[in-house]
């Protein structure tokens, strides 16, 4: 019995030995579970991959390009957020959200095949983030998911703002409070925020990543009565858009256009947010190490800034960094290297083009620039050298390393694989599936153009019916459609089957819910159309009438039912129509049906006729 415990301690080392030389035969890979790699947002990965003349094309899959939530060149330059994919890796998935499509899909990371789809109630804006099994993403619908990695399936999801209200933004029907706090990451505890007009509210999270379990929310930074980059006081304070970051126990929360403000990680409280000493300098960028921070300034240059109390350290040494240890190296037309308590002295820089990204995983630096990606290996002491280059056409934007493969993407909407294993690339391109419109389902769309003359503007599709009367209205004209089905589960494949056509999201959206509970805004829809009851169920004949009614524009709203919706048509032919200002019967020319006009304008409203 005395030698047991030697025996223990020979087999503990003797197993060391084994794990120790079976990872030295096979590399382990690593995740790169968010945007930037961790919650510094550093860029600087773990694992070390093959040699760049090992490195080839293992797959590539091409999407359409992204477009932008904002449009003016400013805030292109400023919150440059949704520009191109920002894909995540983990326990072998790629994960990439779309802004047109209202998704996440999940990819092989080995093989770049489609493992599972998630489609989400708005927009995808904002870079997801990984963690022990499990993926989290924000919305402009207002929402955090969190899905199964493996298979996508939901597990659960949390509202941001106080309600389902909706708004009109950024071309979409979005919440109120749009949720484009960017996820980020850290002991299992998820960061993010809704809401981005301060007046209206923001909500700042601390979300048990496991269970759902709100662990703080501050709520009452938004209305701050603080003084403003013009030098005047207003209540308006942070105003979250941009990924979030963490630096040592505080949370960075970026402002879109703004230095970011500072939390305390552990209860929310807010530390510090130093908008008007500032200016109109900042932006939607941070990544940060324990005490210091690097903001957007313009053009992906940055500022430098204390996280201990927000002061400005350094003006514009370089572009968007990646920090290892203490080394910063700074993107661009070339590679700067600065030691990280004096990041404005560069102490050395290289001729390699890193204008579309730099990332560093194990050992080496990857720089992607307009013809393709360089591979330089950084020294403690000594030159930086350059030891490959791999060509990419189109050149690169964004890069990522993880599962032994070096990640590119392209501004073209192209993502690409690089690794050691490859033979013969797989080459991945969408093939839409067209939708079958009926004759008939098609000829009454037209009728429906044709007589009320709304070809253009928004519809309101009250219940989905088939699915087809919403595709031939988008077919046969200009119109942005949103359709309301109460039926989760019919909704939810028609949303599949429409993204499989190739229909934006933009285009024809679907509401999961009934009309009552949809917080459709008012005055919205150039054309509503009842396609069948469901929609409108359980509501008494007033409240359906006055919820359509609500949501049809004055001057010319104009609202059909049809035959498929026989309780519609009985409750609106029942109604007292003068209750409803300006709602009236118009016959459908040539067709035996009529249709609502909605005329003049709003009660209580009254002309503009001069400049103030």
């Amino acid at each position: 019995m005395e030698d047991e415990p030697g025996k223990i301690m020979f087999q503990r080392i003797l197993l060391a030995m084994l794990i120790s030389a079976l990872t030295a035969a096979w590399p382990a890979a690593a995740d790169w579970p968010m945007w930037r790699f961790d919650p510094g947002r550093t860029a600087a990965g773990t694992e070390e991959l093959p040699s760049p003349e090992e490195l080839s094309l293992a797959w590539e899959r091409g999407y359409a390009p992204r477009e932008m939530v904002w449009d003016d060149p400013l805030n292109h330059d400023l919150m440059p957020f949704d520009r191109v994919f920002e894909p995540v890796v983990h326990r072998g998935v790629m994960v990439i959200g779309f802004n047109d499509r209202d998704k996440v899909v999940g990819l092989s990371a080995e093989t770049g095949s489609v493992k599972w789809t998630f489609h989400a109630g708005g927009p995808v804006r904002m870079a997801p983030a990984a963690w022990s099994g499990r993926v989290f993403f924000t919305s402009d619908d207002g929402m955090l998911y969190c899905l199964d990695i493996d298979n996508g399936k939901l597990l659960w999801k949390k509202r941001g703002g106080p309600d389902g209200r909706r708004i009109l933004g950024n071309k979409r029907l979005v919440s109120a409070w749009p949720a484009r706090g960017g996820v980020v990451v850290r002991d299992g505890t998820v960061y993010w925020a809704a809401g981005i007009w301060p007046f209206m509210g923001t909500y700042i999270y601390a979300t048990n990543g496991e269970t759902g379990e709100t662990l703080w929310l501050n709520d009452g930074t938004g209305s701050t009565y603080i003084l403003q980059p013009h030098n005047s006081p207003a209540f308006a304070g942070v105003a979250p858009q941009g990924n979030f970051a963490v630096s040592g126990d505080k949370l960075l929360v970026p402002g879109g256009r703004s230095v970011p403000a500072a939390y305390d990680i552990s209860t929310g409280e807010l530390l510090y947010y130093r908008l008007a000493d500032n200016g109109k300098n900042g932006g939607a960028f941070v990544c940060a190490n324990e005490h210091i921070f690097f903001n957007h300034n313009r053009e992906r240059r940055v500022h430098v800034f204390s996280s201990d109390n927000g002061d400005l350290l350094d003006r514009d040494p370089g572009k968007y960094p990646v920090l290892n240890g203490n080394r910063v190296y700074y993107s661009g037309p070339t590679v700067k290297i600065a030691d990280v308590s004096a990041p404005a002295e560069i102490i050395e820089e290289v001729n390699a083009d890193a204008d579309g990204d730099l990332i560093m995983s194990g050992s080496r630096l990857y720089a992607a620039g307009n013809k393709g990606i360089t591979v330089l290996e950084p020294k403690a002491a000594g030159k930086t050298k350059i030891i490959g280059f791999i060509p990419v056409r189109g050149g690169v934007e964004r890069l990522l390393a993880a599962e032994q493969s070096l990640f590119a993407v392209s501004i073209d909407g192209t993502i690409r694989a690089f690794n050691a294993s490859a033979e013969n690339p797989t080459l991945y391109r969408e093939h839409p599936e067209p939708l079958t419109i009926s004759p008939e389902t098609l000829s009454l769309a037209e009728g429906i153009l044709h007589s009320t003359g709304k070809e253009s503007g928004w519809a309101l599709v009250y219940g989905a019916g088939d699915g087809g009367l919403p595709a031939a209205l988008h077919r046969r004209s200009s119109l942005d459609i949103i359709v309301i089905e109460g039926d989760r589960e019919k909704a939810s494949a028609l949303r599949k089957k429409y993204d499989l056509a190739g229909i934006p999201a933009g285009k024809v959206a679907f509401i999961s819910s009934s009309a009552a509970d949809a917080g459709l805004p008012p005055y919205l829809a150039s054309l509503s159309v009842i396609v069948d009851d469901t929609a409108l169920d359980g509501l008494d004949s007033q409240r359906t009438i006055g919820l359509v009614h609500h949501s049809m524009r004055p001057f010319g709203g104009a609202l059909w039912i049809t035959e498929s919706a026989p309780r519609s048509s009985r409750l609106f032919a029942a109604a007292s129509l003068p209750d409803f200002e300006g709602l009236s019967l118009e016959p459908a020319s040539g067709l035996n049906a009529s249709y609502y006009l909605r005329s003049g304008a709003p009660q209580g409203s009254a002309n503009w006729t001069q400049q103030y």
